[in-house]
């Protein structure tokens, strides 16, 4: 409360919001000491007919001046913490290892009521976390609290959020530290790569077998013989071969 003083007569009332009045406060709205209080901290609130400034608790903080009420005291940041009460910004951010989900009272907090936890086996949590991530697929960790997954050994897979890495399944190729490269058959690709490499076969075997024939150019000449499919009708010996231009058999 305040006290005033007007000639013969006093008055007095309690203490605005936002401020605070100590036992010989003069004015409602005190902003310095000589008036018997002051204007409420940074890192602190004053409720109407406050005494002296309230301090904010721990896994918050208050950056301005005049806070009324507790809530007007924030809440620390996600990947950050709040170790203490009376703060005015928070205190640091998250350990690796750890995450801070809001709230955090300290940087490596073991559970939720701290505001964070402790990364598990399978996940990650590097310096400044609001959350637990599960370690990539071709990565594992085998202990709580890392901030870097382990790589798996060409030849071994692991699939996300992996404790430990597996031996690469038969018929893949080993990978190199990362995955198993997995051969996979896709049935409508090959079907249509399949009709495709027919198709390019059967018109190589039409040029080079199949291909259509001229027409006769006239009849055989006279003392030879002309198999079906010659396209010639006499011989020159020394030439062509014999097998195109058979002899008359006498």
């Amino acid at each position: 409360r305040y006290v005033a003083t007007s000639g013969q007569q006093a008055t007095g009332g309690e203490c605005l919001a936002g401020y605070f009045c100590e036992t010989a406060g003069q004015v409602a709205n005190p902003t310095n000491a000589g008036l018997g209080g002051g204007l409420c901290p940074k890192g602190f609130y004053c409720p109407q007919g406050a005494v002296a400034p309230l301090a904010c608790p721990e896994g918050r903080y208050q950056p301005v001046w005049g806070a009324v009420e507790a809530v007007d005291c924030l809440l620390c940041d996600g990947g950050a913490y709040c170790e203490g009460t009376g703060l005015e910004t928070v205190t640091g951010v998250c350990q690796a290892g750890y995450f801070c989900s809001g709230g955090a009272i300290r940087g490596d907090p073991m559970q939720a009521s701290h505001g964070g936890g402790q990364c598990q086996p399978g996940q990650v949590c590097p310096e400044g976390s609001t959350a637990a991530q599960n370690c990539a697929a071709g990565r594992f960790s085998a202990l709580a609290g890392v901030s870097v997954c382990d790589v798996c050994v060409a030849g071994r897979w692991a699939a996300a959020g992996a404790q430990v890495c597996e031996g690469c399944p038969a018929g893949s190729l080993k990978g190199r530290g990362k995955r198993c490269l997995v051969l996979r058959v896709n049935f409508p690709i090959w079907f249509w790569l399949s009709k495709v490499l027919i198709v390019k076969f059967v018109m190589l075997v039409n040029t080079v077998l199949i291909q259509p024939k001229p027409p006769p150019s006239g009849p055989c000449t006279a003392g030879y013989s002309c198999p079906p499919r010659l396209h010639f009708t006499h011989s020159r010996r020394s030439s062509m071969p014999t097998r195109h231009f058979l002899p008359c058999s006498l």
